[in-house]
């Protein structure tokens, strides 16, 4: 009944936007900027929405995972089709403020399998319920207006830097698969303009309570909150450049009067750029790059069991890194980008020391490696202190071992290409290869056995994730604000030594094939 609530009141606009004129400007969904200009004659008010809906159907091999006592030693999901919709609701106010609303709807398995055992992943891989907790999900819900001073933004808003590394909204489209996620926000944000038009220099201050992200969910009790800061230059696509610092203090609701609850407090500091020219053919050269540095004190990092059932939380330090960079070509005939990216590794055996970062599970590299093998194999590491009868209580930090298919403790070269077939038509082509920065220890089977192995039971000290091969078919038929999409997608992945088992035995390669078809009017 909640949710019906929440769903009748987003939507309580939507009999007054399809009262207006039919030729009405509209604001794309992905479009955060300024609302269009409009008419002087045109009414104070304007109302507008944008609907898109995605199904996806994937197959791919049930390869092997971690398992034990009920839990089986697969992922138990060979074929599934997921289902998507989004709808995003504007009201412009005499073109200086604007009402943003976002929810997310009927978000989950549709038909086939349900993986086992992932909880920690925090998709809906695991989800066969199109009505349950996740099916409706409020992401925005903000006012956004110029005041005399400074641009005003105030309620549930999304928050995107860069390349998405630290800070990515979900709204960002990568060469496969599709974003997921998001950071949202309640938050107040202030952003002016320094000097003259001429120089586009803008500084922001902003007060967060993180409402989701990849190391908070609101609704589960983690209660974050951050000071923001930044400073920008945007001169336009390809010229621009910034620096963005983050303190964010995280406190944890304890899950059974068993457990102590305790927080951390961290720095990052952000660094961004992004220049381009153009070479004699008229095409767009670019680079661009962005490096995370995140240090600080967690109490979330080493957990051990006692006798009385509580749990000893050693207070650790935070050094993390993260970087990446793109160098791409843009022309006529294809987009060529070669990207690279680190993850700092850090001593999974130190207690004294958290330094394995990752970056967010929005910034999507490749089809396999990183958003299947190694999230699924990180989830279930995670996830299963919860689902096994042991007889104790997981420590609550277990599931922040889960890295939600971002890069995390590794490093990866990833050149990829877009090539217009025609008009409505285009081919993607991309290969990834990906190494750990350090030792791949699973935390659980460390805590439970007191013992160093990798997430498949193997031996930690391989380090070769392996490589994969990707290719797509994206097809895209567009009038007026009316969208079909369509395509399919598949991959082939080679894992490395990194995914030996107990015995030596090396993970076979797993296939992927995904069908998208979607509407977005």
């Amino acid at each position: 009944m909640r949710q019906l609530v929440v769903l009748c009141s987003f939507l309580a606009p939507v009999a007054l936007a399809r009262a207006q004129p039919a030729d009405a400007p509209a604001a794309p969904v992905e479009d955060e900027g300024d609302p269009p200009e409009a008419d002087a004659e045109e009414a104070p008010l304007r109302f507008d929405l944008n609907a898109e809906y995605r199904f996806r159907a994937q197959l791919n091999r049930d390869y092997r995972l971690p398992g034990e006592g009920d839990v089986p030693g697969r992922l138990g999901q060979g074929v599934h089709g997921l289902q998507w919709l989004r709808l995003t609701g504007r009201m412009f106010v005499e073109e200086r403020f604007e009402l943003v609303g976002q929810m997310d709807l009927f978000d989950g398995v549709l038909l086939g399998d349900a993986a086992e055992a992932i909880e920690a992943d925090g998709g809906v891989r695991d989800d066969r319920d199109p009505l349950g907790r996740d099916a409706f999900d409020p992401r925005w819900l903000y006012v956004d207006g110029e005041t005399p001073f400074a641009r005003l933004r105030a309620g549930l808003v999304p928050s995107h830097w860069g390349l998405g590394l630290l800070a990515n909204d979900g709204t960002h489209e990568r060469p496969f698969r599709e974003y997921r996620f998001g950071n949202r926000n309640v938050r107040f944000e202030l952003d002016a303009p320094l000097g003259p038009e001429h120089l586009p220099l803008r500084a922001m201050v902003a007060l967060d309570l993180v409402y989701s992200d990849p190391f908070a969910e609101l609704r589960d009790g983690q209660r974050a909150l951050q000071a923001v800061t930044a400073l920008s230059w945007d001169g336009g696509e390809h010229r621009c450049a910034g620096i963005y610092y983050v303190f964010r203090r995280q406190r944890e609701d304890a899950p059974d009067e068993a457990l102590e609850s305790d927080d951390f407090r961290v720095h990052q500091l952000d660094v961004f750029f992004d220049v381009g020219t153009e070479d004699p053919s008229g095409a767009r050269v670019y680079l661009a790059a962005e490096g995370v540095m995140t240090w600080g004190r967690t109490a979330y990092a080493n957990e051990g069991g006692i006798p009385d059932g509580r749990f000893v939380r050693t207070p650790a330090d935070v050094r993390q890194g993260l970087f990446a960079a793109q160098i791409g070509r843009e022309g006529e005939r294809a987009h060529a980008v070669f990207e690279m990216g680190w993850a700092s590794g850090g001593d999974p055996r130190d207690p004294n020391v958290e330094g394995r970062g990752g970056m967010h599970p929005d910034h999507v590299v490749g089809l396999i490696l990183f958003p299947e093998l190694l999230a699924f194999g990180t989830a279930r590491a995670a996830s299963l202190p919860q689902a096994q009868a042991l007889g104790r209580l997981a420590p609550p930090g277990t599931r922040y071992a889960a890295s939600r298919g971002g890069v995390t403790g590794a490093t990866y070269l990833f050149p990829h290409a877009t090539v217009p077939l025609a008009e409505w038509l285009e081919l993607r082509l991309g290969w990834v290869w990906a190494r750990a920065t350090s030792d791949l220890v699973d935390p659980h089977r460390q805590r439970a056995r007191g013992g160093d192995r990798n997430f498949q039971g193997g031996s930690p000290l391989p380090r070769d994730l392996g490589w994969e091969a990707d290719a797509a078919l994206r097809a895209r038929w567009q009038r007026d604000r009316y969208e079909l999409t369509g395509g399919i997608e598949g991959g082939v992945a080679v894992p490395g030594r990194a995914f030996d088992d107990g015995a030596g035995a090396r993970l076979p390669p797993v296939g992927l094939v995904r069908f998208r078809a979607g509407a977005r009017f």
